[in-house]
């Protein structure tokens, strides 16, 4: 649970600085370029760079690094590089392994 509403915190935090670093440029700032900026993905089928850079990100700032469930989440995250999808076959082997 705390390291949900740390990732939540950490993306809010982020949206606020996007939020007024725009506002500083536009009158009517908007949360758009944000979700777009996130959610951009160079490489059909893969995950958006920018979402998993920020993902990553809110882990490594989490206070608590000698958690169980920090540990498992670190572990599985270096086996994974930025934007590689980890998909399961239905045999349960991972898409290394195929």
């Amino acid at each position: 649970m705390g390291l949900k509403l740390h990732l939540i915190a950490h993306v809010l935090i982020q949206l606020d600085k996007a939020f007024e670093s725009q506002a500083a440029k536009e009158n009517e700032p908007s949360v758009s370029p944000f979700i777009k900026m996130l959610l951009k993905c160079e490489v059909p089928g893969g995950v958006p760079e920018n979402l998993d850079i920020l993902l990553r990100q809110g882990v490594r700032s989490f206070p608590f690094p000698e958690s169980g469930i920090m540990q498992q989440l670190v572990t599985g995250l270096t086996q994974i590089k930025v934007n590689e999808v980890n998909r399961k076959s239905t045999d349960g082997r991972s898409n290394h392994e195929l």
